[in-house]
């Protein structure tokens, strides 16, 4: 059998090991082992209970789009896979998430306030994992969308219709507009989607991009492609495309005065999420990402027979002479196992109505570890690097054939890689992350009786540093115990880096303080935010986390750095594949689904490598 070294329990690591262990025949010819640092998988998906409360601690604000078509798919087969749904809360993949066929962008009660209904598109999530979006298709889906938001008949376009015609069709669109006598808001809103699709559709009849994809645009920031091809300041400006930045947290070093975005990388994405979406643009999870992604797939890989090193870091390799192949790897470990065990049982049960919720804790379980530290402080040390109790090095041919690096940009092992090729080098010098931080307020009032006056909703393209928001209220009857708290908001943005969490602390009641009146006016006073609108009085009692460091940080898509990304199985050595958002793939942004692909591009690369035969197309799912 051909032994794999997978580094990192991300979307990407984890999805890799899911892609090597599908079928019998693979199982046969794979033995998979994932290396994780501390007590639980995930990555910067990653989430917690915490104990006594029941309370779910994100890493962030997560959701899953309609257009995520590998990141569905996998779900669904392991949720098919996972034995006994009848005793589970969520018996299916669709069952763990709620559609959001809603969205709104920018401040309430300005002109540039979008209230943006979405229509249900067929299928779902996952039903095409096969196919590959066409640009002209989804922006013809895009002009459709836009007639029927007007209310307008839509025009019936020919299939392979060239981009220059469609941009006729939007004249004609605007023309129509202007003789309509709308209202002036709704006359603003269709003038800035009419415009900001004209120049998208201008640009890419300008650089041939039907036939040679998106990303011959990348060297250009999207706001800056936007305005060559003819986009005004009113539409470049506006929250809609503030929106799909923040989305992306498409700021370098936290600043949201210098956007940065590569055009094409952006162009993909917009289009799928306006109309290559199955069902509905948005999905919330029912539960925590950990409970409803992470859980049901490390249990069925692990009875897949994929193992798991939980508390060791990959902390260094060495290549072959001829640099040629990753040769050894150092593995820290953080903390021995409590006498007697040989293997840590990381997950517990959050049961709700009877049913099964398995889930991962917000701190180790303790009493599996051997002269441990219970601490919050000691628990995240854990996640960055965390104590050394010994070290143990792999070595090729013994202990591993073949390495899967799934941290981000290669982490600190990266940093060998890249002294030994150019492309790794350049790589590491071209890309750019970012700090982000994210706040879970649980209010003793629903966000309709604090005065949000629309539906449950995400919200984008509010006020820097949290400049997005979403109404996650349906937790609560999942978390439990929650202190009689009746609402439950999330919050997150990019960071500067802070490293004093209370200058985070204080960003954040300043935050709270100047924009509640927009938001929900009946906790504002004069003084700024009613404090006692959250359970517990004070900020101390909610969840506020910045995540700053190694591969906590997000990455980013800035101009001319996906020239320099390394495809998953074209990494340079002949024994290392890479997986993750921050490969080169159909993607190129930091995204669930982005993640997922390069997972499976990456155990696609294995499987080819190895048998000599590609991965057969994805079967249906049942």
């Amino acid at each position: 059998m051909t032994k794999v070294l997978i580094l990192g329990g991300g979307l990407g690591g984890m999805s890799a090991a899911w892609g090597l262990s599908r079928t019998q025949a693979l199982r046969d010819t794979f033995e998979v082992t994932l290396v994780q640092p501390g007590w639980r998988l995930g990555g910067k998906c990653a989430s917690g209970r915490q104990a006594g409360s029941g309370r779910i601690h994100e890493h962030g604000l997560h959701m899953f789009m309609g257009w995520y078509e590998h990141a569905f798919y996998m779900l669904r087969e392991v949720y098919g896979d996972w034995p006994n749904p009848g005793a589970r809360m969520f018996p299916t993949a669709q069952d763990a998430f709620l559609p959001l066929r809603r969205l709104y962008f920018g401040r309430p009660g300005s002109e540039d306030f979008w209230d943006l209904p979405f229509m249900a598109h067929k299928g779902y999530p996952g039903d095409d994992p096969n196919g590959k979006a066409n640009l002209i298709d989804l922006a013809v889906g895009v002009i459709d969308s836009l007639h029927r938001q007007l209310k307008l008949l839509p025009p019936v376009i020919p299939a392979s219709t060239p981009a220059f015609l469609l941009v006729k069709v939007l004249e004609a669109l605007a023309a129509t507009v202007k003789r309509s006598g709308l209202a002036a808001q709704e006359a603003y809103k269709a003038r800035v989607l009419i415009e900001i699709c004209t120049a998208a559709l201008t640009g890419i009849a300008a650089a041939g991009m039907p036939a040679n994809g998106p990303e011959v645009i990348n060297h250009l920031d999207f706001r800056d492609w936007l305005t060559a091809n003819g986009a005004t300041t009113v539409a470049t400006d506006s929250a809609v495309i503030k929106a799909l930045y923040d989305l992306a947290f498409a700021y370098p070093g936290g600043d949201e005065t210098t956007p940065a975005m590569e055009a094409g990388s952006m162009l993909h994405a917009a289009l799928q999420m306006a109309a290559g979406y199955r069902d509905a643009p948005v999905y919330r999870m029912r539960a925590g990402m950990g409970d409803v992604v992470f859980a049901p797939l490390y249990e069925v890989l692990k009875a897949r027979g994929v193992k798991f090193r939980f508390f060791h870091r990959a902390k260094s390799l060495t290549l072959s002479v001829d640099k040629s192949r990753v040769a050894t790897v150092t593995l820290q470990r953080q903390v021995d196992l409590a006498a007697g065990l040989t293997d840590y049982d990381p997950l517990i049960n959050c049961p709700v109505a009877g049913k099964d919720l398995h889930a991962w804790p917000d701190e180790p379980v303790w009493a599996q570890l051997s002269a441990a530290t219970p601490s919050a402080a000691y628990a995240k040390s854990l996640e960055m690097g965390g104590p050394e109790v010994a070290t143990e090095t792999l070595s090729l041919g013994t202990h591993f054939d073949e390495v899967v690096l799934a941290i981000p940009l290669g982490g600190d092992l990266g940093v060998t890689l890249a002294a030994a090729d150019a492309h790794w080098a350049a790589m590491r010098g071209a890309m750019k992350t970012v700090a982000t931080e994210s706040v879970q307020l649980w209010t003793t009032k629903s966000v309709f009786d604090m005065g949000w006056a629309f539906g449950p909703t995400v919200l984008a393209a509010f006020a820097p540093p949290l400049s997005d928001w979403a109404d996650m209220s349906h937790l609560l009857p999942i978390e439990g115990a929650t202190g009689g708290a009746q609402g439950l908001i999330y919050l997150c943005g990019v960071a500067t880096d802070p490293t004093n969490m209370a200058v985070v602390y204080d960003g954040l009641s300043d935050w709270l303080d100047a924009h509640c009146q927009s938001l929900w006016p009946k906790t504002a006073e004069p003084a700024g935010f009613r404090y006692d609108t959250l359970v517990g009085g004070s900020l101390d009692t909610q969840y506020v986390r910045v995540n700053a460091e190694g591969s906590e940080r997000y990455v980013l898509s800035v101009p001319k750095s996906s020239a320099t990304r390394i495809a998953p199985g074209a990494t340079g050595f002949k024994n290392l594949c890479v997986a993750g958002d921050w490969v080169l793939g159909d993607i190129n942004g930091g995204c669930a689904e982005g993640a997922v692909q390069g997972g499976h591009d990456a155990a696609d690369a294995l499987i080819l490598r190895v048998t000599g035969v590609a991965r057969a197309p994805y079967p249906p799912v049942a």
